[in-house]
Formats: structure tokens, sequence, C-alpha cells
């Protein structure tokens, strides 16, 4: 989640940063109010409990150089302590309940503007 630092570092302007597919697992960690996260007063103040209420607040700060992707369509973290388990379906449902501009922004624009920075893109 993003701490005071990575606050600070929202500022620069080549910052780009992507919400993967464990961000539910981070939301469920923050629910828990786990040690494995950075504790509350270090994260985002929004409700963890409806991850796309997350998504809506760390936009208000990024605008958009946030963007969705992925490096794999399964997350999934178990452990003795931690056990986190979100298939693609429950992932993508998070980003179906964001307003459609929002939506569009996170999985097509935002992405394109990082990929094609300064180039034509292809049509």
């Amino acid at each position: 989640m993003l701490g005071p630092k990575r606050l600070i570092a929202c500022r620069w302007p080549a910052l780009i940063l992507t919400c993967d597919s464990t961000w539910r697992i981070r939301c469920q960690l923050a629910q828990q109010n786990s040690p494995a996260i950075a504790p509350a007063s270090h994260r985002v103040d929004a409700n963890y409990d409806s991850p796309h209420q997350v998504l809506e607040a760390v936009h208000e700060i990024l605008g958009d150089r946030y963007l969705w992707g992925f490096g794999n369509l399964f997350s999934s973290w178990c452990d003795n302590q931690i056990r986190g388990l979100y298939n693609y379906q429950q992932e993508a449902a998070v980003l179906s309940q964001l307003d459609p501009a929002l939506h569009a922004l996170m999985t097509n624009d935002a992405p394109q503007a990082w990929l094609f920075a300064g180039k034509e893109r292809p049509r």
C-alpha cells in the first residue's frame, strides 16, 4: 500500500504505478491489520472491505499514472500465517465495480500512455 515515503515519490513526473492481481490479497491483509503490510496509519484512508474503493482512493493520489496490470492470471499466497487465494474472475470483479471512465483509464488509456509515451500509437 502507499505509505508516506511512497506518497512523496508520487510527486515525481515519470512515476507509473501498477495495480496487479495481488490487490485483493493486500486488501484482505489490511482488513486483518496484518503485520505483513503497512500499519493503518501509513495506508491510504479507504474502505479495505471494498477493494474497488481503495483503487479509487489511490487513483485520487496518482491520477492517470495508475494502471492495472498483472504478471499472472491467478494470485495466491499461503503459508502458516497468511492465506490469500483469488482467481482471475474475482480479481477482475474489482475492476468491474469502478466508474466506467476510471475503468477505461486504468485498463486502456494509462497502459497505452506508458507503453507508447512520445510515440505514435498503432491502430
